[in-house]
């Protein structure tokens, strides 16, 4: 019964939230509060798949986390990256006898953890984990139950991930015909195209090529040392 509670809640969540902090801050909760557990965090996949990125956490260190903007990066073996690298649940029974446990100063009571992969159409899109204060508190049942509300939230975060990158392609498509009919420099123009489209679609780096003498040549490149930028060109 508390896991069909919990399942409701979340779901009502998803159904009534357009905004994508707000739900992963309440699904967050709810698990937190619902399963009665010491720490409940949400890590994100970064936009070049490299890092694990803290989007929503309980209690006081998770705001601390997610205020810092903690980060994984996805080349240290750990409990949060073997389940993202490996596409399932990560369960340490004992996090004292594992060494894929990480401790955090701010969760020093950290005895067992648990971690999910979010996945939507076998795209990882973040991890969920869940921490105890009990060695051996997860249990195969709860990793079923914890699987099932992770796809749940999977599905929705892949929602309003697609909202978000179309609202940013509408706002840099407006801003570019704004700007644009105010120049006359062609690269210029290159460039300022370039540098929006990183700045909104949040990317490492955004290049623009032309069709010149029978090959593509790269004119205009936002997010690298310009002397990096011209040796590529």
């Amino acid at each position: 019964m508390l896991f069909r509670s919990i399942a409701a809640e979340i779901s009502q969540a998803i159904s009534q939230t357009r905004d994508l902090g707000r739900l992963l801050a309440e699904g967050v909760e709810l698990i937190w509060q619902g399963f009665n557990l010491y720490h409940v965090q949400i890590y994100l996949m970064d936009n070049v798949e490299r890092n694990l990125i803290i989007r929503a956490g309980s209690g006081q260190a998770g705001h601390h986390l997610v205020a810092q903007r903690h980060t994984l990066p996805l080349t240290t073996v750990t409990i949060n990256a073997v389940a993202a690298h490996q596409k399932r649940p990560v369960l340490v029974a004992d996090v004292q006898e594992n060494s894929l446990y990480r401790p955090n100063p701010l969760l020093p009571d950290t005895r067992a953890e648990l971690a999910m992969p979010l996945i939507s159409e076998q795209k990882v899109l973040g991890v969920l984990n869940v921490e105890s204060t009990t060695q051996g508190r997860f249990r195969e049942r709860d990793v079923q139950f914890l699987t099932i509300l992770a796809d749940k939230t999977a599905i929705a975060l892949e929602t309003l991930q697609q909202r978000e990158r179309q609202n940013a392609t509408l706002q840099l498509l407006y801003e570019l015909s704004g700007r644009l009919a105010a120049l006359e420099d062609a690269p210029r123009l290159l460039q300022l195209t370039a540098e929006l489209t990183r700045t909104h679609l949040s990317c490492e780096v955004a290049s623009l090529f032309l069709f010149e003498a029978g090959r593509y040549r790269r004119r205009a490149m936002a997010g690298l040392p310009q002397e990096i930028g011209r040796a590529h060109v």
